[in-house]
């Protein structure tokens, strides 16, 4: 509950701090722009995250898994939970090869979570669509491995009736 707070008001912060230079519209949950891009230096939870965002934007997506704990869980935002590396794994291989145009712009560190703010287009039907702000949040192991991700994005808003 108190992560799912968390998470939700760094994402409200975020909107508002990107508003003015990206083309964010009030109640939608796109920008025009990406953001400038942020650096998880000095922050040893968001590694994963930050290695995590590497792959995702140049398509090395097929061994995901292995940033994970062995049990490790993955909340994908459609309500889907992968539970361990295998299934990880085989959710991000089909997407092996498939370059996402994302950015993170954000990273927030406290112990062993990590909030990370990114804005990116997954639309591969229109690649040069707005992008979508989500926030993912991680809570890493001892060893460095991902033990819970959550990706949290802001609905879109209702259509005009």
């Amino acid at each position: 509950m108190i992560r799912s707070a968390i998470a939700t008001t760094i994402l409200v912060v975020a909107l508002s701090t990107a508003a003015s230079a990206t083309g964010w519209r009030p109640g939608a949950n796109t920008v025009d722009t990406a953001p400038p891009a942020a650096s998880a230096a000095g922050k040893p939870a968001c590694a994963p995250v930050a290695e995590y965002m590497r792959r995702v934007q140049t398509g090395e997506t097929a061994k995901m898994g292995d940033l994970f704990a062995e049990d490790g869980v993955f909340l994908v935002p459609n309500g889907q939970v992968l539970k361990g590396r295998d299934a990880i794994n085989a959710f991000f291989s089909r997407m092996a090869g498939h370059k996402t145009e994302a950015v993170a712009f954000n990273y927030v560190a406290e112990g062993s979570q990590c909030v990370m703010e990114m804005a990116g287009r997954h639309d591969p039907k229109n690649p040069t669509g707005p992008f979508t702000l989500s926030s993912d949040f991680v809570l890493v192991d001892g060893n460095g491995k991902i033990k819970q991700l959550i990706v949290y994005i802001l609905p879109n808003p209702a259509p005009a009736k």
